[in-house]
């Protein structure tokens, strides 16, 4: 499994991150579609979109959960998990200097 975020601004930081909850909060120059109230929230280290602006999550994020975050972030079978990319966007249309990517829902089988 991998997530890629494309057409990102091209140089520029951001961070997959994910919760077993859902919102639709504005923030920044998008809408936070991960986490809920009382859901937590993980997120996987930093990576920088290159020349390409493109941050790629992957493979290995059932692995990362289990050996780095803490027993309610760890993807277990029949669970499902959303996930979302925030990246910086200093030229964004709204404003603000950050937003996000659309958000996506995965069911884990065993």
């Amino acid at each position: 499994l991998e997530f890629h975020a494309t057409s990102l601004p091209p140089n520029k930081i951001g961070l997959v991150f994910m919760s077993r909850g859902q919102s639709s909060v504005p923030s920044f120059n998008g809408l936070r579609c991960v986490g809920a109230a009382g859901a937590p929230v993980f997120r996987f280290p930093i990576h920088n979109g290159g020349a390409i602006g493109q941050i790629v999550q992957g493979p290995g994020i059932v692995a990362w959960s289990q050996a780095h975050f803490p027993a309610a972030g760890r993807i277990a079978g029949s669970q499902t998990w959303n996930f979302q990319t925030w990246f910086r966007d200093p030229m964004g249309m709204c404003g603000a200097t950050t937003n996000y990517s659309n958000a996506v829902q995965v069911t884990f089988y065993p």
